[in-house]
């Protein structure tokens, strides 16, 4: 996934679907609401069907974002069992931290990986404490794949 620029300097993403059609996000130029689009382009650069596309807000971006998150992870989307990241994220912290005394308690042959972790929980706190939602979800996607 790569950010670049429109010609009118306006930052998207694209990412290439099963059926290699484009899909874009893109932030809009609206100026009375902060907002992205979501487009789905064919190979040939046409829209699909027709169909107008998304037009966000942020909550509604990350209304979006948590029901992409819950299917990629597999879970149901019943809404009793989808949860957000500022519930997961301490959880994982938490359960890093387990492991970072596991592999300290093991002695010379953990303390690599008792660094590594102890970093990326260094990232995660910083995350939490300031550096936004996107910095959140890196600590949180790194933290995740901690064993």
């Amino acid at each position: 996934m790569k950010m670049t620029h429109t010609n009118r300097g306006f930052a998207k993403i694209e990412v290439t679907d099963t059926r290699g059609c484009i899909c874009r996000v893109q932030r809009s130029s609206a100026a009375c609401v902060d907002a992205v689009w979501i487009f789905c382009d064919d190979p040939n650069g046409a829209y699909q069907d027709g169909k107008p596309s998304p037009h966000l807000d942020a909550d509604q971006a990350r209304e979006v974002a948590r029901a992409l998150l819950a299917f990629a992870d597999n879970a149901d989307y019943e809404e009793d069992n989808m949860s957000t990241l500022a519930e997961q994220l301490p959880k994982e912290q938490a359960r890093c931290r387990t492991l970072l005394a596991e592999y300290r308690a093991i002695g010379p042959a953990g303390a690599f990986g008792a660094a590594m972790i102890e970093h990326a929980l260094q990232r995660a706190d910083q995350a939490v404490l300031g550096g936004g939602v996107a910095a959140m979800i890196r600590a949180y996607e790194e933290l995740r794949t901690i064993e």
